[in-house]
């Protein structure tokens, strides 16, 4: 029976809830005055799920991640899940921008007095100027337009400025939808698509709010889906049903911790094979023989090697099949496996991970598994909580995330004026928005390959071969 920590899970439902919910009254007031309370309500409620995240995961690492306090699933499905993260806080973070950026001052005057949006002719072009963005071509024109339907001897009076973006240079003559006040053409007129300009006054998505409206609706769906499917897709699962005279169980002892690259099955490389980054790895012995057994990127090898060190464990893995390919074979070739440690018989715990030994397993001293690690009677946890560790390592994405939280809340107060931040002041806020958590994650991926990368040298860690040098050696 595998038990999880609900409290932590609840924690992260109710942190993606907040940003969809910061979504949400995006998409249904594009504009408002600021500060906007709606905003900073959703932040809070983001920034109050992180923390209890963050503080109960640390908690439980500085304990030794082994007490009753956090019974973590370690989510398997990490990278479709960041894959699927990615677009909904782009495009949460691009529809801030742009409500930010479509609050301002004329917009505010317009709607002061007796806005509307109605069809409005380019009656004289000031200025076009060309932009290029990736394979498309856009002019920016600055116009005076007219009502199309208003008093011809009283054009002159009636002429409002504003700038349209069109897919060719603006000519006069041309229809356009516009925003403004037919009380006051003195303020201009807002001119752009039709839904647009409705969002601006009636509220409702944009066109881009429906874009990102769609973005996310297929994420939130697609992650549904995958999770759904893949809800027993924990290691040998199936293997433990269908084959299950195929697969081994091996009585190992966790002797040190150490890390390295190991060959993995990749059928869309020359050869089927190709190397993991490096990675931290429990160096198991059983008898004489010694393999080594690598576990995920984000686990902190001396939190491992503090908890682990000198335990009892049994191994299981699948032998591969008969009719399989044929296909060179190496030591660091690996097989997925499941290290069940069982010295403490009341309080299971597992690990995911894949030994070495290469394509027919790690050549152990074992036996026919018995009974599958998953269907115990008594309950079966994670070991110890997922990341966040290593303050030194995983530090740089969490002031990342911080970073952005602050820019999105500095966003939604406006800077202490209706209109909000305006110009180059905008930049200053978006940029963080945008680049601290990609900054944080890259900082973090290389702090974490520099720190294995030592872990390994000192330790003797395991070093694929790179299989494509192999071919042209052996030539």
């Amino acid at each position: 029976m595998i038990q999880r920590d609900w409290r932590l899970r609840a924690a992260t439902v109710v942190g993606w809830l907040g940003v969809l919910a910061f979504a949400a009254c995006l998409l249904a007031r594009m504009v408002a005055p600021y500060p906007r309370w709606d905003l900073l309500a959703c932040l809070l409620v983001v920034a109050t799920a992180c923390g209890y995240w963050l503080v109960r995961v640390r908690g439980a690492a500085a304990g030794g991640g082994g007490d009753d306090r956090v019974r973590y699933w370690w989510p398997r499905r990490r990278v479709i899940g960041v894959c699927i993260a990615v677009p909904v806080l782009f495009v949460t973070c691009l529809l801030a921008g742009t409500s930010a950026e479509s609050a301002t001052e004329q917009l505010l005057r317009i709607r002061a007095g007796d806005p509307t949006i109605a069809p409005v002719e380019i009656a004289e072009v000031h200025d076009v100027r060309r932009y290029e963005d990736q394979s498309k071509v856009r002019f920016r024109s600055h116009v005076s337009v007219t009502a199309a339907e208003g008093d011809t001897e009283r054009d002159e009076q009636r002429r409002m400025q504003g700038e349209v973006e069109l897919r060719q240079p603006a000519e006069t003559g041309d229809l356009v939808w516009g925003l403004y006040s037919p009380d006051a053409p003195q303020r201009g007129a807002i001119l752009g698509p039709e839904q647009d300009l409705k969002a601006l006054i009636q509220g409702g998505p944009s066109t881009l709010g429906y874009v990102a409206l769609v973005i996310i609706g297929l994420s939130v769906l697609g992650y549904a889906a995958v999770g759904l499917f893949t809800r027993n897709s924990q290691p040998l699962a199936a293997s433990f049903q269908d084959t299950r005279d195929r697969v081994r169980r091996a009585r190992v002892r966790v002797a040190a911790v150490t890390a390295g690259r190991h060959l993995r099955r990749n059928s869309k490389v020359k050869g089927g094979w190709d190397r993991s980054s490096p990675r931290p790895a429990l160096r198991l012995t059983s008898g004489e023989e010694t393999r080594d057994f690598f576990v995920d990127r984000c686990l902190e090898p001396q939190a491992l090697g503090a908890e682990l060190t000198g335990r009892t464990a049994r191994l299981y893995w699948q032998t591969p099949a008969p009719d399989e390919a044929a296909a060179p074979d190496d030591p660091a070739h690996v097989n997925s496996a499941v290290l069940v440690l069982d010295d403490r018989p009341e309080d299971l715990r597992y690990v995911y991970g894949e030994v070495s030994g290469g394509l027919h397993g790690p050549g152990l001293p074992s036996e026919a598994a018995p009974e599958s690690p998953y269907e115990a009677v008594q309950p079966v946890h994670a070991f110890g909580p997922y990341a966040i560790w290593h303050p030194g390592s995983f530090r740089p994405v969490t002031a990342g995330l911080a970073v952005a939280l602050l820019a999105a809340a500095l966003l939604a107060t406006g800077a202490g004026t209706e209109t909000g931040y305006g110009g180059s002041g905008l930049l200053w806020v978006v940029g963080p928005l945008f680049g601290a958590p990609v900054l944080g994650l890259m900082l973090t991926a290389r702090r974490v390959t520099v720190r294995l990368r030592e872990l390994q040298r000192s330790t003797g860690g395991l070093e694929a071969q790179d299989p494509q040098a192999q071919p042209e050696t052996a030539s």
